[in-house]
Order: C-alpha cells, then sequence, then structure tokens
C-alpha cells in the first residue's frame, strides 16, 4: 500500500497502472512533469470522489492552489503560463479522453489591481508594473510594517514576477535620498497624464501625510536575503579593499527592478554597487516606478556583462595589471529570457566555462562570485556545480530545504579550503557586527540564512 506522506513520480504509477479508472475515496500524491518535457515540476493530489457522492457539475476538475510572495519558480509565473503548462500533464489524470478539463484557481485574496506601467522591450518582450492590494497579508510582513495597508509593486516579465517591492504610508527606515517616481500617487499621475515634469522627485522627508512610500530596507526574497548574507560573510573577511577609498567593489549582474543594489546602497554603506544591465527598457522602469537612484555609490551600465568584464580586463592591462580594478563581490541574478526552459536562472551563458573564466580573472584574490540558481529539476544542478568545480576550488551553497527549487551558490577565488569552523566563526561574527548597527529589521534575516551556508 502506498504511504500518503510520499509524492510519486506521475510516470512510475502510470507504469504500475491506469490513473483514469475510477477508485472511490482514492488519495495520492504525485509529481507531475519532468526535465524536457515540461517547465516544472508540480506537487498533485489526485482525489477520485466516493461513490454514491452524487451528480457533478464537472468530472475531471483541476484545483490550482497559488501561493502568494514565494521565491520558487511557479510563484513566477502568471496562472496563464502554469495552465498551460500542466494541461498536458494532467490528461493522464482524466477520466477519459472526451472529458473536458476544467482549472480552477483558489483565490488569492487580492482585494485590488492596479496596472501602472505596459510597455514592449525590444530584448524582454512585455514588461507590466503593478499594484496589489491582498485581503490578507504574510505574518512576516505584518511584523515588519505597522501600518496594515500595504500594497506589492510587482514587476513582471513575459508574464514572469521577477520583482516584488513593498509600499507603505511607513515605511521603515527609508532613505532620505530623492527619488523619481518614488510613491505611488507620483506613478498614478504619470500613468494618467502620459509625462511627468522633468527633475520632479519625490523623497521621504517631503511626502504627504498617508502618501505611501517604496521600502528599499526590505528584501522578502530568500535569494536576496541569501546573497546579503553570503556577501557580508564574506566582506568581513576581507583583509583590506581592493579600492583606495575603503569601499568593497561590488557588481550585481541583473538589475530587475533594482532593489537588491538599492538596498545595498541603503543597508551597507561599505559597498560601492555597480549594476550591469542589457536592457535600457528595464533601467527605465526600475528609475520610474522602483526608485532606482544612482549616485557615487551606485551606477548602472547598460552593457552586456561579457563586454563589461572584458573592457574591465582590458583597462587592467593597459594599468600594467593594477590590482585596484580587481573586483571583491560579483552578483550573477539574470533571469533565463526562455521560459520553457529548465533553468530559470540564471541564463545559461552564466554558468558556462567563458563566462566563470572572466568572473574569476576579474576579481580580487579574496574576492567572491554569487550566483542565483532556479532550477525545478534537481538534475539540472549537478552539471552546474561541475562546471563551477573547473573554474573554482571552493564552492558554497545556500539552500533554505529540499522542496525548494532555487539556491545560492557562492564561489571563492581562494584556492585554500574553507572548514566548518571558519563558517561557524563567520555566523560568530556577522551577527555580532548586525547588533552594533541601529536595528532595521533585516538583520536577524540574514543572520537566519548565513547558518543555512553549506560547503558543497
Amino acid at each position: 500500500m502506498r504511504s500518503l506522506d510520499i509524492f510519486y513520480p506521475l510516470q512510475d504509477v502510470l507504469a504500475a497502472g491506469n490513473l483514469t479508472e475510477l477508485q472511490p475515496g482514492r488519495r495520492l500524491k504525485l509529481f507531475l512533469g519532468e526535465y524536457g518535457i515540461s517547465i516544472f515540476v508540480f506537487k498533485s493530489i489526485l482525489l477520485d470522489a466516493q461513490r454514491d457522492s452524487g451528480p457533478f457539475s464537472h468530472q475531471f476538475l483541476v484545483l490550482i492552489v497559488p501561493k502568494i510572495l514565494l521565491d520558487t519558480p511557479h510563484s513566477c509565473f502568471t496562472i496563464e503560463v502554469i495552465q498551460h503548462d500542466l494541461t498536458p500533464l494532467v490528461k493522464h489524470l482524466a477520466p477519459g479522453d472526451e472529458v473536458p478539463i476544467q482549472f480552477v484557481v483558489a483565490s488569492e485574496g487580492i482585494k485590488q489591481r492596479e496596472v501602472l506601467c505596459e510597455v514592449v522591450s525590444a530584448l524582454n518582450g512585455s514588461v507590466l508594473v503593478d499594484d496589489l492590494i491582498f485581503e490578507k497579508l504574510d505574518d512576516a510582513l505584518i511584523r515588519y510594517f505597522p501600518c496594515k495597508l500595504l500594497k506589492i509593486r510587482r514587476f513582471v516579465v513575459r508574464s514572469m514576477v521577477r520583482s516584488e517591492a513593498i509600499l507603505s504610508v511607513d515605511a521603515p527606515n527609508e532613505s532620505a535620498s530623492e527619488v523619481e517616481g518614488h510613491n505611488v500617487q507620483a506613478a498614478s499621475k504619470t500613468k494618467k497624464k502620459g509625462k511627468q515634469k522633468k527633475g520632479k522627485h519625490t523623497s521621504r522627508s517631503t511626502a504627504s501625510s498617508g502618501e505611501m512610500q517604496l521600502c528599499h530596507n526590505y528584501l522578502d526574497s530568500f535569494h536576496h536575503n541569501g546573497i546579503i548574507s553570503g556577501l557580508m560573510l564574506i566582506y568581513l573577511h576581507l583583509k583590506g579593499s581592493t579600492s583606495s577609498a575603503g569601499l568593497v567593489k561590488t557588481v550585481v549582474i541583473g538589475l530587475k527592478a533594482g532593489l537588491l543594489p538599492m538596498f545595498m546602497k541603503n543597508c551597507l554603506p561599505c559597498l560601492h554597487i555597480e549594476v550591469v544591465e542589457v536592457d535600457p527598457v528595464i533601467v527605465d522602469i526600475a528609475r520610474k516606478y522602483f526608485g532606482l537612484v544612482e549616485d557615487e555609490r551606485l551606477k548602472v551600465h547598460i552593457t552586456d556583462a561579457f563586454a563589461y568584464l572584458d573592457k574591465r580586463a582590458a583597462e587592467e592591462v593597459l594599468a600594467e595589471e593594477d590590482h585596484s580594478l580587481k573586483l571583491d563581490i560579483l552578483v550573477v541574478d539574470v533571469d533565463s529570457p526562455l521560459p520553457t526552459t529548465s533553468l530559470a536562472s540564471p541564463a545559461i551563458c552564466f554558468i558556462e566555462g567563458p563566462f566563470l573564466t572572466r568572473a574569476k580573472h576579474s576579481l580580487s584574490e579574496d574576492g567572491l562570485l554569487i550566483i542565483h540558481l532556479v532550477t525545478s529539476f534537481s538534475g539540472v544542478r549537478l552539471p552546474v556545480y561541475s562546471s563551477l568545480k573547473k573554474v573554482f576550488s571552493t564552492i558554497l551553497i545556500l539552500h533554505p530545504d529540499e522542496d525548494a527549487n532555487d539556491e545560492v551558490i557562492f564561489a571563492l577565488k581562494k584556492d585554500s579550503p574553507v572548514t566548518e569552523e571558519q563558517l561557524s566563526a563567520a555566523w560568530s561574527k556577522l551577527a555580532a557586527s548586525l547588533e552594533l548597527q541601529e536595528k532595521q529589521g533585516w538583520e536577524q534575516r540574514v543572520v537566519d540564512s548565513s547558518k543555512l551556508i553549506k560547503l558543497l
């Protein structure tokens, strides 16, 4: 008898029997999907009605139960994309070829939705920004934001949610920097009028009472908190930054909505940040709708990542191998441009030899490469690890749990091994360092994430 606590691959169950035959009261947990056939692997439960259950309005019903504000690939796609991926998979479960499949989506509790921007990018296709108000909020958000009225601003590319920002009337610890398009009111006016006066800025200090502000001091996503935890672990160990100004040279490849680099700038004053983004449309949206502001500590380069690293390498040669041009931290946070791939993040070129070799060369002796990896198929991870091992000898992994589809990979340029004792000492230093800072609410999440970092 099959255990109710185990999920079984659909193909294995099909080989053992016919699932299209009704077995009254049956409850079977299944994995739907496989590498090369579907975008995702879905967890599902097959339920057969009891005998004499009465008439049904639908003989075969598929109930999709979405979750809000998650960091799995499923949450990054719209229901339409998920339904399209599921349709050929659930046909194996339908009681007959002619039985229509009825899809129903469980309520996400969306109370209000406003579309702020819809454009088409030559590089990324359809791009959308919208604001959502939910009936019920996550407990972590309620604890962090005293205000009960919150909005979630989403950055959607090709029907995939790439970033989510929090807007509140009392956004905690907001920077006093002037931010163009920083509040909901300004964004709404831009949408209605079709233009905005040049040079018009809105900051928290000048915002009127009750005006919603975008918070740059809160990172809800697992992988962003993971990047910060690993980043902080490494710069605690840097003997000295390669920068003459004493700042840790950090490059982020992939802008998205700009939430990660803005958090870095606001909360980590030791960093000098450069962002590499190939799509000017994405940069424009990050500035207008997500409060991206450049200054002496944050610069955005609209260029290809390979061209950017090659240019740095050429400048280093001209400067007669000047090591002050080396990077301390290189972050790769680039989603795959094709939703039909088993590798949702990063784009495959960023885990292959040519890029990894460039990345290692660009790093200082104490440098760190960070890659956000997202895949629904466990078999994809091993080739990624193997590719990294050919270039970097010391690799660490931050993986939240066995069921999660995303993880953060840390590759150290130094060849000397890292021990568990050194990791434990690093956690202690990180916690002590954060205890000395003015509390902003994100410190404990970073410490918790750092404790999940393990040697590969």
